[in-house]
């Protein structure tokens, strides 16, 4: 069986960044995290038009 090549999701990425994969979030960190999601999500909403404030 063969893989299809596919694009890299741009969108899928900048969710995943603040993730750090693999890595502890201390609890001084969960603030960057919710900021990353908070970068994410804003992102998405200029992508869709929706306004979800």
């Amino acid at each position: 069986m063969t893989r299809r090549m596919t694009a890299e999701d741009p969108i899928e990425k900048e969710i995943e960044l603040p993730l750090r994969s693999a890595e502890f979030i201390s609890d001084c960190g969960c603030f960057s995290l919710a900021s990353g999601f908070a970068e994410a999500a804003a992102k998405i909403e200029g992508l869709t038009g929706a306004d979800h404030s």
